[in-house]
């Protein structure tokens, strides 16, 4: 085993330090810092917009955890209040369909995803949690 040691080692040993599960707290505090600077400077993407989109925005989790972050308010309200609209669309048109076919169409493809949830995935399996 190499003797290099990660930032990811270091800050796990430093979490060690503190009550609580060591990975929970490196993870928690890396959510924050990512849902920070994705509503800093990425909300007005239009990349990163189209996937959160298309993810139907964050998990209960992470969505919950938006309110512990400061300055987020904003950048919240830009994400979903976009989503709040397509849901509303969507839900107008499936009324529309069951009008005219006296039943809703049912949705097919796989559950919805977060990309919060992928990229802290990611970041574990590299060691930067």
């Amino acid at each position: 085993m190499s003797e290099e040691r990660s930032i990811g080692f270091f800050r796990l040993v430093e979490a060690c330090a503190h009550p609580g599960c060591p990975v929970c707290r490196c993870v928690i505090r890396d959510s924050r810092s990512y849902l920070d600077a994705l509503l800093y400077e990425q909300v007005t993407d239009p990349d990163t917009r189209r996937a959160i989109r298309a993810s139907w925005g964050f998990c209960n989790w992470h969505t919950w955890m938006l309110l512990e972050i400061e300055h987020a308010i904003f950048g919240s309200a830009v994400i979903y209040e976009e989503l709040v609209r397509l849901a509303l669309s969507r839900i107008e048109r499936l009324g529309k369909q069951a009008e005219q076919t006296g039943r809703p169409r049912a949705r097919q493809g796989k559950p919805l995803r977060h990309l919060l949830e992928d990229d802290a995935t990611r970041a574990i399996a590299a060691g930067h949690a």
